[in-house]
């Protein structure tokens, strides 16, 4: 009976063991999930994502120990199963079927479903290692506190947390948005009249994993805020696309760019994305830039602190 025991519990420590992993790299998508299902805020998120990929690594080391604490951590992976169980309905409720769910990563894509019937498989195991009796080692007592100090760091230490990035200098707005490398079928196609009104213009490949999370934060703010229309434009395929807004879950306005003056405009970096008044250029940012405290305060900066630096 031991050794059904210890059998169940691989099995469901390796599954925690995989899931915190995954999620850990990269793991831009899980804190953008959180911000997304109102979880946390943009600030707390990158904190609260590897407290929670810590404490699937903790439930996965403890339940492997023979500890007279065994029959709780188990019922704490109950608990933990259940919870994410209940935030999948949720997902499934507001987002569709057609989602990744998060659960590991961007390694397995999972949709809510396939996700609940994993989570229903899990605690049948969680449910059967209980009712097996394992021998109990009190002397090994003493390594949960060092695991729990152990599986909390490791994860700020293998992705440290990057809360500001540079940001252009406000000197150097405003300029003229380079509409000279723009065809006028490109910008008749996706409705962008740059003599007048405000955009929000992304330049993105659909190869480009960067892109895909600016684009997540970008749908994040789109749903969140009140920004202007974000129009898109893209190196690849209209296939591409279809996969790139799936993976990133935000949908633009968009037009394929695959022209060389593509390069001209954003110089070659990828992501690249500007906020354009008018015909002039209030903001832009590029790779690493589009921050989560860019994103935070991005609602504001549109309708007060850029026009403000445009005067």
């Amino acid at each position: 009976m031991n050794i059904v025991n210890y059998i169940l519990r691989l099995l469901i420590a390796a599954t925690f063991f995989f899931s915190g992993i995954t999620k850990l790299y990269p793991i831009e998508p899980f804190e953008l999930t959180l911000i997304d299902m109102g979880i946390s805020g943009w600030s707390f998120s990158p904190i609260l994502a590897r407290m929670l990929v810590g404490a699937e690594l903790f439930l996965g080391f403890s339940i492997l120990i023979n500890t007279t604490y065994l029959r709780q951590y188990l019922n704490a992976t109950l608990i933990v199963t259940g919870f994410f169980s209940f935030y999948l309905l949720l997902l499934w409720a507001f987002r569709g079927n057609d989602v990744n769910c998060g659960c590991f990563g961007t390694v397995i894509s999972m949709s809510p479903a396939e996700s609940l019937m994993k989570n229903a498989v899990l605690m049948v195991l969680i449910a059967a290692a209980l009712k097996t009796k394992p021998h109990f080692e009190k002397k090994y007592n003493w390594i949960h506190p060092v695991v729990a100090i152990i599986t909390l760091v490791v994860p700020f230490v293998l992705n440290v947390v990057e809360f500001e990035r540079r940001n252009p200098d406000s000197n150097e707005y405003p300029f003229a948005f380079p509409e000279h490398h723009l065809a006028q079928s490109y910008q008749d196609s996706v409705d962008v009249s740059l003599a007048e009104g405000e955009y929000l213009l992304a330049f993105f490949s659909t190869g480009c994993s960067h892109c895909k999370v600016a684009a997540q934060k970008l749908g994040i703010v789109s749903r969140k805020y009140k920004i202007p229309p974000v129009k898109v434009f893209f190196i690849g395929s209209h296939r591409e696309v279809a996969g790139f807004f799936k993976e990133s879950n935000a949908s633009f306005d968009y037009v394929l760019f695959n022209n060389q003056a593509i390069h001209k405009i954003t110089n070659g970096t990828f992501p690249t994305v500007f906020y354009v008044q008018d015909g002039q250029v209030i903001r832009q940012w590029t790779g690493g830039d589009l921050s989560y405290n860019e994103m935070g305060i991005l609602h504001k900066t549109l309708n007060s602190d850029i026009k403000d630096a445009r005067r």
